[in-house]
């Protein structure tokens, strides 16, 4: 689905920008893997930051609805 897909890289940025340094650095890469007769199977898309990152409590409840990790290491 499209916007399911914008909704999810437009998160992904917000997050990005918001938990990064104003010196970091955030990366958008993409792969497109195809199939032996040149069509599309799939494309890959990462988002990568420099920010503070994730701890192992707040990874395992990631895909848990309305979880938010704590917000004091925001950048201003």
């Amino acid at each position: 689905n499209r916007n399911y897909l914008q909704q999810v890289l437009v998160q992904l940025l917000r997050n990005a920008v918001k938990f990064t340094p104003k010196t970091g650095v955030i990366s958008i890469r993409t792969t497109d893997s195809r199939m032996s007769d040149g069509s599309r199977q799939a494309i890959t898309i990462k988002v990568s930051d420099t920010g503070v990152g994730m701890t192992t409590k707040t990874l395992s409840s990631l895909f848990q609805p309305f979880k938010r990790n704590n917000s004091s290491c925001m950048q201003n």
